[in-house]
């Protein structure tokens, strides 16, 4: 059993009768809960108000004793007792003698009673204040805390409520998408598809972004594609975030830690981007504004623009939150010559030569794939092993085709500095702030020493450029729907169209609805 006391809570003076220890333990709860610990030391512990416990100091032992034994009806205390230095047949520290009737202080560390069972010393305990106090401020913060997350939690129900009331949701098709028979012929692909490598001179993509006005509230939503100039874009963002009231996420993030990474197969390879810090504290505080003014640039990692999730839960209640608040959202993208963006691309990941074939095709029409699905790990199994069939190819760039077609802008590497010209112009910035160029290096380097001291950079040869071409035909279509020489991608001009049909979108709802309407149906 342990003798204890708050000193500060107990009257030295209080009359009691003559009650044995066991006795007077069953009176008080507390008391009787101290009592279930070692009498070799006070254990810190929380005990009906007293909180939580340390053992009596030398120059608080006597005070303690007197209090605590007349607390428990066990006679006066006059004296403390210092014991020899090298006793060990005595408790360390503190204690009560039962044949003494006295206070024993020893401070011989290695003091322990011959039997806990038949040790006639109480160990004598004072409320620890310190820690006492340590626990109410932690159990203060731990309320606010919880306060705080409560709030956060019902202003998160709310506004997904009022946004569900704004919300007519279709129904959503499955992940990956396959090719319905239902939808209508191509007559225009009777023959399998072959690589459009015709000049492009004029380039249309940036053409609905000259028919717009500059975004003066909302959501800039830059689609990073990789090897097509996207980190210097990124640092263009960077520096200049702020510029006329706009702040920047970046939501890029590779590698992916285990604990972050979701299950093996998900379309969702970062499985927290969603809660992270840069998603939380920046996209989601931006966007509780009235008047946000937000870029937000995606790469590796973040749901493809096909992910049912993106668009269902993310993109569509977005889009139409800002619409309530005289805002929109608007997508941006830059594409790059496939044959140039693959040969780059082998050449970042330092693929070696006699390989260059085999990794050329597991990355066929790697552009549209990026678009659907973001980064290689979130593909569907049927497009990481080699070659589309000519159905999955038409898919692809269907797909493709419907989502860019309603991207306010859409540059191209050969031609960055317009795209940032027009970019700027979008955002309110001057039209003649330029992007800096930056050469990227192979992004696994510092973890992969010895393969790189191994290699050398190579120009691929002509068999490897032949096979890079067939690899990437419905690329190649891909990125001539925005040539102005190219007079039909399956059957329609797809850049061209928005132009001269829709010069001013009302938001990036129509990204949407353009690449699901037909498909609803089926």
């Amino acid at each position: 059993m342990v003798l204890a006391v708050a000193l500060a809570a107990l009257a030295a003076n209080l009359e009691r009768s003559d009650h044995v220890i066991s006795q007077s333990v069953s009176l008080q709860s507390w008391w009787a809960q101290l009592a279930e610990t070692p009498s070799i030391a006070c254990a810190a512990t929380e005990s009906d108000g007293v909180g939580a416990m340390r053992m009596a100091t030398e120059s608080e032992c006597l005070g303690a004793a007197k209090a605590a034994a007349a607390y428990a009806g066990l006679g006066e205390v006059r004296k403390v007792k210092a014991v020899d230095a090298d006793a060990t047949t005595v408790p360390y520290g503190c204690s009560y003698s039962h044949i003494t009737k006295a206070a024993v202080y020893n401070r011989n560390p290695l003091g322990a009673c011959a039997s806990s069972a038949d040790c006639l010393y109480e160990s004598v305990c004072v409320a620890d204040e310190a820690a006492a106090a340590a626990q109410a401020e932690a159990k203060a913060e731990a309320a606010e805390g919880a306060a705080a997350a409560q709030a956060f939690m019902e202003a998160e129900k709310a506004f997904d409520k009022k946004l569900a009331q704004a919300l007519v949701a279709p129904e959503w098709p499955k992940h990956p998408p396959k090719l319905s028979p239902k939808l209508p012929p191509t007559p225009d692909i009777e023959a399998p598809a072959t690589f459009d490598d015709r000049p492009c001179d004029e380039w249309t993509g940036l053409a609905a972004a000259k028919a717009e006005p500059p975004l003066t509230c909302g959501v800039l939503w830059y689609l990073h594609i990789p090897k097509t100039g996207g980190t210097t874009l990124m640092r263009h963002f960077h520096s200049n975030k702020g510029r006329n009231g706009w702040r920047y996420a970046n939501m890029w993030k590779n590698p992916i830690p285990d604990e972050e990474r979701g299950a093996p197969g998900s379309s969702h390879q970062w499985a927290t981007w969603n809660v992270s810090k840069e998603w939380t504290h920046v996209v989601l505080d931006e966007l509780s504004k009235p008047k946000p003014k937000l870029i937000v640039h995606t790469h590796h990692n973040m749901p493809g623009l096909g992910d049912a999730y993106m668009q269902d839960a993310i993109l569509r209640p977005m889009a139409r939150s800002l619409r309530s608040k005289g805002c929109e959202i608007r997508f941006a993208t830059v594409l790059r010559e496939p044959v140039a963006e693959i040969v780059s691309l082998m050449l970042f990941r330092h693929v070696p030569q006699n390989i260059f074939l085999d990794c050329v095709e597991k990355n066929a029409e790697a552009t549209s794939k990026y678009i659907m699905y973001n980064f290689r790990t979130q593909w569907p199994e049927m497009y990481r092993t080699g070659l589309p069939t000519q159905q999955e190819g038409e898919q692809l760039l269907q797909a493709g085709q419907d989502i860019l077609r309603n991207f306010s802008l859409v540059g191209r590497t050969e031609e960055l500095d317009a795209f940032v010209a027009d970019l700027n112009v979008m955002l309110g910035w001057p039209a003649s702030l330029t992007a800096a160029p930056v050469r990227t290096g192979r992004q696994d380097q510092e973890s992969d020493a010895e393969a790189l001291s191994s290699w050398a950079p190579y120009e691929p040869n002509a068999t490897q450029l032949v096979r890079v071409r067939e690899a990437n035909v419905f690329d190649s279509l891909l990125y001539h729907s925005f040539c102005a020489s190219n007079s039909s991608v399956l059957g329609e001009r797809r850049a061209t169209t928005l132009v001269a049909s829709r010069p001013r979108r009302p938001d990036g709802l129509a990204l949407l609805d353009r690449v699901l309407g037909s498909r609803r149906s089926s």
